[in-house]
């Protein structure tokens, strides 16, 4: 188990996270739909074969938890930058505030370079399971400072509040998001201790995507809207 006065914020996070999940806190996910979660969000996706890799976790812990839960695959496993808004079905790229949120992405990635991520380390948490991911460098947290930034430079009704995704310093990979009354919160736990330092390997992420989200075949997908290249450095 990791010492919580000691590592990165995501390893903080997870000592924190597993302690609430283990005293009991469960907060199953319910239909996406209008104001809800699962709005327009600015996401990195898995690269090549650790998106499988990472994938075939999410199916074993997927089993260990029980029916009804969404088990995230290969093509909807992704780390968020962040979420700009409650949620608003059928959005299009040409929707307004898509654009807003676009330009502010861009804006914020010009410059840097590919993100470089370690993920190393499995964790429950209140809404799930999670790969955990550790920069390499402050490029990610970068990234995320200046959206925030650049949102806030913006006026009028159009603004985005604040957003506490846009400040995070945590990354990490969802495997499974809790979705049915009923899961098997030892199994999970024991499962998740006995993959707790599983070393899946460095990645570098070389553009940061826009993206909606559709409840489609048991879990959430994200649909995308616009993609930023970060090709600085």
């Amino acid at each position: 188990m990791v010492d919580e006065r000691t590592g990165d914020e995501t390893d903080r996070m997870r000592v924190r996270a597993r302690d609430r999940f283990a005293a009991g806190e469960v907060v199953p996910e319910v239909a996406v739909g209008h104001g809800g979660r699962w709005g327009i969000s600015a996401i990195f996706r898995l690269p090549g074969q650790v998106r499988h890799d990472v994938a075939g976790l999410a199916r074993q812990v997927g089993a260990v938890a029980g029916p009804g839960h969404w088990i995230h695959d290969a093509d909807s496993l992704h780390l968020t930058i962040c979420t700009f808004e409650p949620h608003r079905p059928g959005v299009s790229p040409t929707d307004r505030r898509v654009r807003m949120f676009g330009a502010a992405l861009r804006a914020a990635a010009t410059g840097l370079p590919a993100v470089r991520l370690v993920l190393r380390g499995v964790g429950p948490h209140p809404r799930g399971v999670a790969v955990l991911a550790h920069p390499e460098d402050d490029t990610a947290d970068t990234l995320r400072r200046r959206i925030d930034s650049s949102l806030r430079a913006g006026s009028g009704s159009d603004r985005p509040g604040p957003s506490v995704s846009r400040l995070a310093r945590d990354w990490y990979v969802n495997l499974v998001h809790f979705a049915a009354p009923a899961i098997d919160v030892g199994a999970v736990l024991t499962w998740c201790d006995d993959q707790g330092e599983a070393e899946l390997g460095s990645v570098v992420l070389p553009a940061a995507e826009l993206v909606r989200w559709d409840a489609k075949g048991g879990t959430v997908r994200p649909v995308p809207l616009d993609r930023v290249e970060l090709t600085g450095g």
